[in-house]
């Protein structure tokens, strides 16, 4: 680029000052595209930052926050620490009734 002193300005014609502000212009307008487009960027990456925090901070909430070891106690077929140490009595199903002292013998 071609850098002009004061005295080679006040020496240039009209013609060639509207040129040189012409082309000014067109660069001036061409960065404030580019500013644009940049500053849509960076605000459409803030708010997807901000979607993904807000879902980190759900996802560890439901992982580490106070209702995870109840949830966990409550999935079907889990046993807790206590359950396991009567794993039979854990695992036995109470609709079924347990036999009368008369069926066992009289099944002999």
């Amino acid at each position: 680029m071609i850098q002009l002193s004061d005295e080679q300005l006040n020496q240039l014609g009209k013609e060639a000052l509207v040129v040189i502000v012409s082309s000014l212009q067109d660069q001036l307008l061409a960065l404030q595209s580019q500013l644009d487009q940049a500053n849509a960027q960076l605000s459409d990456n803030n708010r997807q930052i901000e979607l993904l925090t807000e879902q980190i901070r759900i996802m560890n909430q439901r992982f580490f926050g106070r209702k995870s070891e109840a949830a966990v106690s409550e999935v079907d077929g889990q046993l807790s620490l206590f359950d396991s140490f009567n794993e039979a009595e854990y695992l036995k199903q109470d609709s079924l009734k347990e036999p009368e002292i008369t069926e066992v013998v009289s099944k002999r």
